[in-house]
């Protein structure tokens, strides 16, 4: 019995060597996380003392050097907002022999426009199939937590069965004790203390997984239609930022196309003649406003989730996790030592005791003793009947049904075992460790993080091309077309004389 205990114990605190090396992070993220830094390094830095204020500090550093390029983002904006002003304002276009090679570039600018913010709706995809594989693998893990909890819940209903049956086979065995005059007693008392005992940690522990396990299910419940609804509605302003690109650029077309044909177009395009843009371009400076706050914002969230990523992200989350709660904590207890961060301590590399064994292995230790009890009455009564076949010369009275019963109560405790084998194989090491390294590895890193980063890249590279195509436009000359279309005032006057 002991033995089987204690091999039933093993899989909730044993070590199992798990291969951290094969992360490889993706590209991008390197190219984050190695990006030069104004102030502070790239070294994800937490504060200390808990402070998040103090921008002197360590911690103050690294979020100087993380802003300064979302900043230097913004005031390139800002610059450039400047430079198109001033050439609305100074520059006087001329339909030159350059005309025709400036609308060529409008174009080409425009395209590339186009070009990033489609390839950037890739990278939002990206992004979100990786935070619904993440979700999923939350999900996976919680499925297993509740495969291991269903086996404890039964193996509790199991040990209240078990109860009634010590109680069955101790009024089988009245008879046989009465004849042997109380030479055996049956240990009822002792059983059913043993048996509430495991009952009452399982039931403790069932609380405790129970919890944790709804808050998680909310928390995934309520993130998952967002996503595909952010995914959808990026989707959808990409498009029509496309449509719109698309529309400037025809009337672009057209007025250049007057402008440069005379007065051959001028009662087939009139219309767009007398367009001068200007819904456009404002249209475009306030998208441009946009897309760099979300590109801005999009590359300060990505540079930390790249620190995060490299070397290490458990070990990186830990620490984050660490400073976040380090107020909530008990005085002088870690990180690893504060549930629910010890179960990630724990299932990052399976070095270690597993959190959930002590509960496991209590059960076990009350099991295997029970299983001491019921061993040792067996043998009691085969003495006992033994003893009294060679004083009598005869079989005791109730002796082959105290037998049968007792041999049935050493088999039913034996069962308990397997049920709680199934309950601690469902969260073993080797079981929710690679569910784990694909949430912080695959999913974060590589889909959501890389994901975010492609975004705002392609983002950014849409930008700078309408950029510099609103700056085309400014030196774009559409003078002939007002000519044609109002006519010169000179002439009017010369009739009305």
């Amino acid at each position: 019995g002991q033995g089987r205990a204690s091999a039933g114990g093993r899989p909730a605190g044993r070590r199992v060597f798990i291969d951290m090396a094969s992360y490889v992070p993706a590209r991008v993220l390197k190219l984050l996380h190695d990006s030069p830094r104004i102030v502070g390094d790239n070294q994800l830095v937490v504060p200390s003392d808990g402070d998040w204020t103090n921008l002197n500090s360590d911690f103050g550093q690294y979020v100087k050097g993380v802003a300064a390029g979302p900043i230097a983002l913004l005031c390139f904006y800002v610059v450039w907002l400047a430079a198109l002003t001033i050439l609305a304002c100074c520059c006087k276009p001329r339909n030159s022999g350059g005309q025709k090679l400036r609308i060529v570039a409008f174009f080409v600018f425009m395209l590339i426009a186009c070009a990033g913010w489609v390839g950037s709706v890739s990278g939002s995809r990206m992004a979100v199939e990786g935070s619904i594989s993440l979700l999923a693998s939350v999900d996976k893990t919680v499925v297993h937590a509740g495969q291991a909890m269903g086996s404890a819940s039964s193996l509790l209903e199991y040990l209240h069965d078990l109860g009634d049956a010590g109680i069955s086979s101790a009024n089988s065995c009245e008879e046989l004790f009465s004849a042997t005059n109380g030479t055996v007693a049956f240990p009822l008392e002792s059983l059913n203390a043993t048996l509430q005992g495991a009952n009452a940690t399982l039931h403790e522990l069932l609380v405790q997984v129970e919890d944790m396990m709804s808050s998680i299910t909310q928390g995934v419940d309520q993130a998952e239609p967002y996503l595909e609804q952010f995914q959808l509605g990026y989707a959808v302003l990409t498009g029509c930022m496309t449509v719109v690109v698309g529309l400037f650029s025809f009337v672009t077309l057209a007025r250049s196309h007057i402008a440069s044909a005379g007065g051959e177009d001028k009662v087939c395009c009139g219309g767009l003649g007398r367009c001068t843009g200007g819904f456009f371009l404002a249209l475009g400076v306030l998208s441009l406003l946009v897309i760099c706050c979300a590109a801005a914002l999009f590359a300060a969230v990505t540079t930390v989730g790249a620190d995060i990523c490299i070397p290490s992200p458990s070990a990186n989350i830990l620490t984050v996790a660490g400073a976040l709660t380090e107020n909530e904590r008990p005085a002088n207890t870690s990180t690893c030592e504060t549930a629910p961060f010890s179960y990630i301590c724990y299932y990052q590399d399976c070095q270690g005791e597993n959190p959930l064994s002590a509960e496991f292995n209590s059960a076990y230790g009350a099991i295997d003793e029970a299983e001491s009890l019921v061993l040792n009455l067996a043998e009691q009564v085969n003495a006992s009947v033994t003893e009294f076949e060679r004083q009598t010369g005869s079989v005791p009275p109730g002796a082959a049904k105290c037998q049968s019963s007792v041999a049935s109560l050493v088999n039913e405790v034996g069962i308990a075992f397997p049920i709680l084998d199934s309950a601690t194989s469902q969260i073993g090491c080797e079981m929710i460790s690679p569910i784990w390294t694909q949430i912080v590895e695959a999913d974060f890193c590589n889909s959501v993080v890389r994901g975010l980063a492609l975004m705002w890249t392609t983002m950014l590279t849409g930008a700078t091309g309408l950029m510099t195509a609103l700056l085309i436009y400014q030196c774009i000359s559409f003078e002939s077309v007002r000519e044609q279309l109002q006519g010169p005032k000179t002439s009017t006057l010369s009739v009305r004389v």
